[in-house]
């Protein structure tokens, strides 16, 4: 009884190794069309940039480079045209307090008259006539005296009350008399909403800009920048000519960076097109031997093991392997009973993951003992399937010269032999994996194989 027992165990191990075997076919499977679909993915993301990469492209890069520059170039003449008007008005502060206090005196004078002359007489008496007219002379007269401590004052006081004056005349003047002023103001009446703040970083970079462009500062257009954060109209109206350059020269590189670059991904996407040409026929190739390997595999298993355990019952494998070894089932029927008992309750597939788990270490422990002496049987007739194959294939290519390409496949599928140690090496690598799925994995390569 122990010895059937025993050699049941074996003959469903070796099925698993055999199973095991096809699952580690289908992944390299797998694995390969993987890289397939790498290389589609890699093909099109090429054919994307290649799109990106034309004169529409760098014609919108550029416009958006002139487009900056053309604010910079508004907003400079905005800001320098409003410093021009603040240092205008300020230019007319001197003698201010004389401008404004003269004609406040005169006033008072006059008024002080005419409430004299309203008060004793009115204007049709030509007594009253005659006083208003000698007081307005006298007043006038009067005047001058008034007016020369006011101007004193004036003349004094202004160094202290309107300082750095002298400086601010000298740049209103660098303004005005630029070659560019009249160009700069015109500029300057331009789309009000430019924003004329500009950064102190912004005026050091544009600073650097125009140094390296080769423009000459002076040391007036030095201070000027340092104490308004302006341009005069002549750097304004250069940077402005020397962005217009570096503009049309961004296009013409452009263009021909965007045909070299061109060239480079048309000789890059050839290469890769006959990479993935190579690797389709090496996919078919490889799909063609490991169907066929995988047919004979299951075609063997069949018949060698379909008497032990039925062909529809080799996805509950790893539970009836489990409850038979531990004594939990007497017989490999009982365990099956159980597996209907599992499906009843709606627990089947937790089940065969438990027991999967558990055999799993059983394999490991016990790797060398469930080795190939095991599994001789299996390995002589896959080994007699392959030689049947390989004779079936040659004489196809001695009758039938036309179809010599398609039996050459079949012939290297034919040849790639499966030792011994490959079905153990099976078996521990797929042993973590449950036979629920190993099978599921076997049913979708007999599916590819009845759509070929």
């Amino acid at each position: 009884m122990e010895s059937k027992k025993q050699e049941e165990l074996e003959k469903m191990y070796a099925l698993r190794a055999g199973l095991s075997l096809i699952s580690q076919k289908c992944d390299e499977l797998i694995e390969d069309n993987a890289k397939i679909s790498q290389m589609q993915e890699d093909i099109y993301q090429l054919q994307q940039s290649k799109k990106v990469l034309n004169k529409t492209y760098i014609e919108q890069e550029v416009n958006k480079f002139k487009e900056d520059a053309n604010v910079i170039y508004t907003g400079s003449s905005k800001r320098v045209i409003n410093v021009y008007q603040e240092l205008k008005e300020k230019s007319n502060a001197f003698f201010r307090f004389t401008r404004k206090s003269i004609p406040s005196i005169w006033d008072f004078l006059h008024e002080f008259i005419d409430e004299i002359v309203d008060e004793n007489g009115d204007w049709g008496s030509g007594i009253w006539m005659i006083f208003s007219i000698i007081a307005h002379i006298f007043a006038a007269i009067l005047i001058l005296p008034i007016s020369i401590p006011i101007i004193l004052f004036d003349i004094i006081a202004f160094p202290f009350v309107y300082i750095g004056h002298t400086s601010e005349r000298e740049v209103l003047k660098s303004i005005k008399k630029d070659k560019y002023f009249k160009t700069i103001k015109k500029e300057a009446q331009k789309d009000e909403n430019i924003d004329t703040n500009i950064g102190l970083n912004t005026i050091n970079e544009l600073v650097d800009v125009l140094k390296g462009a080769d423009y000459q500062f002076s040391k007036m257009e030095n201070q000027i920048i340092k104490t308004y954060m302006i341009f005069l109209p002549s750097a304004i109206v250069y940077l402005y000519n020397y962005h217009d350059y570096v503009a049309k020269y961004k296009l013409e590189v452009g263009y021909k960076d965007i045909e070299h670059q061109n060239e480079e991904l048309n000789k890059k996407e050839n290469k890769m097109l006959d990479e993935y040409e190579n690797k389709i026929q090496n996919n078919n190739q490889m799909s063609l031997q490991i169907l066929t390997q995988c047919q004979l595999i299951t075609k063997t298993l069949i018949e060698l093991y379909s008497s032990t355990l039925d062909i529809r019952d080799w996805e509950s494998l790893d539970f009836v392997i489990f409850n038979y070894e531990t004594g939990r089932a007497d017989s490999i029927k009982e365990a099956l009973q159980l597996v209907d008992f599992e499906r009843r309750n709606s627990n089947y597939k937790n089940s065969i993951k438990e027991a999967s788990q558990a055999i799993s270490g059983n394999i490991k422990e016990n790797f060398h003992e469930l080795g190939i002496s095991k599994f001789e049987s299996l390995f002589n007739q896959l080994e007699v399937q392959f030689i049947q194959m390989a004779e079936l294939n040659r004489e196809v290519c001695n009758t039938n010269g036309r179809i010599e390409d398609i039996a050459g496949d079949i012939k290297t599928a034919s040849n790639l032999m499966i030792t011994k140690h490959t079905l153990t090496n099976a078996l521990l690598a797929k042993a973590n994996v449950s036979s629920l799925e190993i099978v599921d994995q076997m049913k979708q390569l007999n599916s590819k194989i009845k759509n070929k």
